[in-house]
């Protein structure tokens, strides 16, 4: 009986020595990890290190390197829009070498979480060039050497010297200097920033350790593991950009000439509103509002994986062409939407948003100086010998992204 209860006191202890001084994570069972599989299931417990207080938990075991894995593997899995399959890189020893697989990065890659999005309509011409000078540091092998000499008294009155010399591979930071001439695409002009390209999600000194400096090498340590988690924790924005909705539009050719019935003429599939008027008559292709449905590069399964939500949405742009007389001008403008939602009913994630391309035409055409379009739309008259025009098409969508990992430290 006393060592059933000295048991249940040193279980009690363990677990409260475990509550005040480590982190508390969600994934408490190896049933927990989806994009990994720990070798040592019985070692998770959903308690991981604390790096961040001295005088804290600070013992690394198995579980701190399986989440990290967890966590890298999940979010690399959302950059690629599917579950991957899960794999196994920890041995049954948590051994300085076990270097768990780094974030990927592409050019859909993560995003600036902290940066402001554009409100309502930016004008443009053409995609500027940007072009960046800065300081990239890499990390190169190289070696210490060392000598030590060892001196003895001799009994014969000489001394006796011993030579002692090695040398230990290390990492060496290298800061080289770039230039990157960047072109812009449509999410740079989602930039809440006029003339500033969306900046990408950058934290140079943890990246570069965590993917060459000798505590990321020689993983797992204190270090490395603060870096990972670091790097890990401003892993929430990624972007689609340049989609096209799947589904087509009506756009039905309306005409009226001075006080006659309104003729319908002809309908196409095209998202495009246009609105000509004359002094004696009117001519709109008109497009009743509709949803469209632009798909993602999410899998509906990995949104909903684990019983979580990791991708919710932060804003849907849609790029235009328009056309405004008189007097006559052309260009391109990125408008933001107001509404959209998610469908996870399909095998992958739709995102539907509804479009009123006429109120659209007019929010640009008020942008760019022009009047906004006449609600009367086939029925307005221009003033005698002029003529008004409007025209608005779409070319693309660009979805911004607000993402939602399930493996995260309790703070973020």
């Amino acid at each position: 009986m006393k060592n059933v209860a000295s048991s249940i006191i040193l279980h009690l202890a363990f677990s409260v020595f475990h509550a005040l001084h480590a982190v508390n994570v969600p994934q408490s069972s190896a049933a927990d990890y989806i994009f990994t599989i720990p070798t040592l299931t019985n070692h998770i417990r959903g308690v991981v290190v604390d790096v961040d207080s001295m005088n804290a938990y600070r013992v690394i075991r198995s579980e701190d390197a399986d989440w990290v894995r967890e966590a890298l593997a999940e979010r690399n899995a959302i950059l690629a829009g599917s579950v991957n399959a899960t794999s196994n890189n920890v041995g049954p020893i948590v051994r300085r070498g076990d270097i768990p697989n780094g974030l990927a990065f592409s050019g859909n890659s993560w995003l600036d979480g902290g940066a402001p999005l554009l409100d309502g309509v930016r004008l443009y011409d053409d995609f500027p060039q940007t072009t960046n000078v800065y300081a990239h540091v890499t990390y190169t092998n190289g070696y210490t050497n060392a000598v030590s000499y060892i001196t003895q008294p001799m009994t014969n009155g000489t001394v006796s010297v011993f030579t002692n010399s090695w040398s230990q591979a290390r990492f060496y930071p290298v800061t080289n200097t770039v230039t990157n001439v960047h072109q812009w695409v449509s999410l740079d002009l989602c930039h809440g920033v006029d003339g500033v390209p969306f900046p990408a999600y950058s934290n140079n000194t943890r990246f570069a350790q965590l993917t060459g400096s000798e505590p990321w090498i020689r993983f797992p340590s204190l270090r490395a593991i603060a870096n990972a988690r670091e790097v890990l924790h401003g892993t929430v924005r990624l972007a689609d950009v340049d989609f096209i909705a799947t589904n087509e539009a009506t756009r039905v050719l309306l005409q009226q000439y001075d006080n006659l019935p309104v003729t319908t003429n002809s309908a196409y599939g095209t998202p495009e509103y246009e609105l000509s008027a004359w002094d004696i008559r009117g001519e709109e292709y008109h497009v009743p509002q509709y949803t469209a449905r632009i798909p993602t590069r999410f899998d509906s399964s990995l949104v909903t994986t684990g019983g979580v939500i990791r991708v919710s949405i932060a804003a849907v742009y849609m790029k235009v062409y328009y056309s405004f007389a008189p007097p006559v001008t052309n260009g391109s403008a990125m408008v933001r939407l107001t509404r959209a939602w998610m469908d996870l009913s399909g095998e992958k994630l739709v995102v539907c948003v509804p479009i009123d391309l006429k109120s659209i035409c007019s929010t640009v055409a008020v942008a760019a100086g022009y009047p906004a379009v006449p609600e009367a739309g086939v029925s307005y008259r221009a003033p005698s010998d002029t003529t008004r025009h409007w025209q608005l098409s779409v070319a693309s969508y660009t979805i911004v992204y607000r993402i939602s990992p399930s493996t995260k430290l309790p703070d973020w």
